[in-house]
């Protein structure tokens, strides 16, 4: 039996190293899991795959705008009453001023189609751009006030009047000023004073003017006052009375003075202005109301 002083320095031994052992499996273990977890979370990702290109369906290809009398010019449609509408060469669409249905006897196109539509007012005959077929951008009258641009069109709406009392009595009314194919035209919408010259000035030159000769605020002198501040090459008399809308204060266009100036009339609602064909003076441009 050995002495229990030398049996004490046994069980002492064996304990430590049980002790050592058992941190070492330990050390072994903690060794393992970082590589275990890192398995765990970090699985190897696939290779990205390249962007394959899809050809589009016939169906779902857009079918390009046809040009309008390429090499020409801007082509001008005039539906009645204060309604025109203009497509560049490129094909852009723009319909001013078009009336709402049931305000005139004029019949809005079925199914007419616009990419701009600028009204000067809210007056029921001037406001119809709910009745183009599709989804236009609309520039209601004080919204189209200043320097704008739509579908690469450059266009301007001037601050007027549609009365002599600075809009308290009939409120407010856009002049547009609007750039295609290297012509400015104007339309006066349903103005309603003299053009004063700070409205002339923001006006600028123009080249064809939609001249509304038939409102009965305007005089003869006036109209003939905007012709000449605004140096219009073409003018266009709109805004007259008709059969088709003589419930409406107009006058008719047999009282639209012309002044001796040189007219020009058109077998047709249609006319294409050219900036290599202008007049040098100004001169009338009659189109047939529908």
């Amino acid at each position: 039996m050995l002495p229990r002083s030398l049996l004490f320095l046994v069980l002492i031994a064996s304990s430590a190293s049980a002790v050592e052992g058992a941190r070492s499996e330990m050390r072994k273990t903690k060794r393992i899991e970082p590589q275990e977890q890192k398995a765990e979370t970090s699985p190897e990702l696939p290779k990205p795959i390249p962007p394959v290109a899809v050809p589009r369906k016939a169906e779902e290809t857009p079918t390009p705008l046809p040009l309008l009398n390429p090499g020409q010019g801007a082509h001008v449609q005039y539906f009645g009453h204060a309604f025109v509408y203009l497509t560049s060469r490129s094909g852009v669409r723009v319909g001013m001023n078009p009336f709402s249905d049931g305000s005139v006897n004029y019949p809005f196109p079925k199914n007419l189609t616009a990419d701009i539509v600028l009204i000067s007012s809210e007056a029921y005959d001037h406001s119809g751009g709910q009745h183009f077929f599709g989804l236009p951008q609309i520039f209601r009258s004080l919204t189209g006030l200043g320097a704008n641009r739509a579908n690469g069109l450059p266009f301007r709406g001037i601050e007027t009047y549609r009365d002599n009392a600075e809009g308290r009595n009939l409120g407010k009314n856009a002049v547009y000023v609007l750039e295609m194919d290297n012509l400015r035209f104007c339309h006066l919408g349903t103005l309603g004073h003299p053009l004063n010259n700070k409205q002339s000035d923001a006006i600028g030159r123009v080249d064809v003017l939609f001249l509304p000769v038939g409102l009965p605020a305007l005089s003869n002198r006036d109209l003939w006052n905007a012709v000449e501040r605004l140096k219009a090459k073409w003018v266009v008399p709109v805004t007259y009375q008709t059969e088709k809308n003589k419930g409406l204060d107009l006058r008719p266009l047999s009282e639209f003075s012309l002044e001796g100036r040189p007219s020009r009339q058109v077998d047709g609602s249609e006319f294409t202005f050219s900036a290599d064909t202008l007049p040098t003076s100004p001169t009338i441009l009659f189109l047939k109301a529908p």
